[in-house]
């Protein structure tokens, strides 16, 4: 190990003692380029990462980011991140008058299937003027586990 020392920032904020992990882009981004390392390496077998892999994604997020965030709160970010992904993959996918322009990073539909859809998902109004900013990271963790 290098003799480098390095100062994690422990919390982002405190809510009534506990340790709230902020997330934004400059962090979430690189947690995923991260996740997909330790898929590469083998280190998701199926759906869950291994004990190896997540302390692999623990140690590597502290030391890239600076941020002390834990197993659990990485864990929760990429269940979040997991939902999130799913409901954007069920609305463009197999649904007929909806599709994806990668170019715009938008979804396609008109405002009738709009009214449709977001009947049965409120949510899904979220993805109406773009869709997730990191689509390509989001697609080589989550494209195989999301059943539409």
């Amino acid at each position: 190990m290098d003799n480098q020392q390095h100062v994690y920032h422990v919390c982002d904020s405190e809510s009534e003692g506990r340790i709230v992990a902020r997330w934004d882009d400059t962090k979430t981004e690189p947690f995923l380029k991260i996740c997909i390392e330790e898929i590469e390496a083998g280190n998701r077998p199926d759906t869950h990462f291994s004990k190896e892999g997540w302390k692999n994604i623990t140690e590597k997020f502290q030391k890239r980011t600076n941020y002390g965030y834990d197993r659990t709160q990485l864990k929760n970010r990429w269940d979040a991140l997991k939902r999130e992904f799913s409901s954007f993959a069920k609305l463009v996918k197999n649904h007929i008058g909806v599709g994806w322009d990668h170019d715009k990073q938008t979804v396609q539909a008109d405002d009738e299937c709009w009214m449709a859809k977001s009947k049965d998902d409120p949510e899904i109004m979220k993805w109406k003027n773009r869709g997730p900013k990191i689509i390509d990271l989001l697609e080589k963790c989550f494209s195989g586990e999301i059943s539409t």
